[in-house]
């Protein structure tokens, strides 16, 4: 029985985006005492409901615990362990990043047009259409970017770009607002879709498009455990393998 579940569990890190949308880090604490060891975990799913994927070293890319000065630390964990292990040594905000390999994914034209549809990318829509590829399966290899901001000696979280392909930065909380920038290869990118949503209210959610300067910003209604999540697509020109790669970005951070 064991070991079907971890067969399982392996399975549904493997998922199709069009039935598990979001891919999140979740710490054990957001606000852990300096030098105190956390507890990381990987989910699959959807507004913060969804299933804890045991650590896959093979779909690791990095995974990597960055300190408040930018100096990286690992983040231990043994292959199939459900959690792994990190230790934010100073004060301050650290960011716990996961980048995961290529994986790759193909859909039936219905079922993957109504995923574009789904996550905003209608504009890919249009442009199997304009390349003729509108009754073709979508044959697509994506990447999960998760972030999870984590205030050692509590205090707001503070963030900074970490060089993941897509990322969501939090650039502001004041005055009751929450600003954000959207980076793709650590360049601003505009027209993105974000959505945030709380953990203690996850059937309310905000969507938002990044502006000309790749930001966002909301006003959340509630402290505690928020998500920031996003897609980019980008069409492969050299590629005999897939037509199509997406990186999917999340950030999960706690309010004061």
């Amino acid at each position: 029985m064991q070991t079907k579940t971890l067969a399982a569990a392996l399975t549904a890190a493997l998922a199709p985006a069009s039935s598990a949308h979001e891919f999140w880090l979740r710490p054990n604490t957001f606000t852990p005492e300096p030098n105190q060891v956390i507890s990381l975990q990987t989910f699959n799913g959807e507004r913060f409901a969804g299933d804890a994927l045991p650590r896959n070293n093979a779909h690791i890319a990095r995974f990597e615990l960055l300190a408040p000065d930018g100096t990286a630390g690992r983040v231990f964990g043994r292959h199939g362990a459900p959690n792994s292990l990190a230790r934010p040594a100073t004060p301050g905000t650290h960011r716990a990043i996961y980048e995961s390999v290529e994986n790759p994914l193909v859909l039936e034209p219905a079922p993957f047009e109504a995923y574009l549809q789904e996550e905003g990318l209608a504009h890919i829509i249009e442009r199997r259409a304009e390349l003729g590829e509108s009754d073709q399966p979508g044959r697509e290899v994506y990447v999960r970017c998760a972030k999870a901001l984590v205030s050692a000696g509590g205090g707001p979280p503070a963030d900074l770009p970490t060089g993941l392909p897509l990322e969501i930065v939090l650039t502001e909380i004041e005055d009751g607002r929450v600003r954000a920038d959207v980076l793709f290869q650590d360049e601003p990118i505009a027209g993105l879709r974000v959505v945030a949503v709380s953990e203690g209210r996850p059937e309310s959610m905000t969507e938002l498009r990044s502006d000309r300067d790749g930001a966002v910003s909301f006003t959340p209604d509630s402290g505690g455990v928020w998500m920031l999540t996003t897609i980019h697509m980008t069409r492969l020109e050299d590629r005999d393998d897939a037509d199509w790669k997406s990186y999917w970005a999340s950030t999960t951070f706690r309010l004061p």
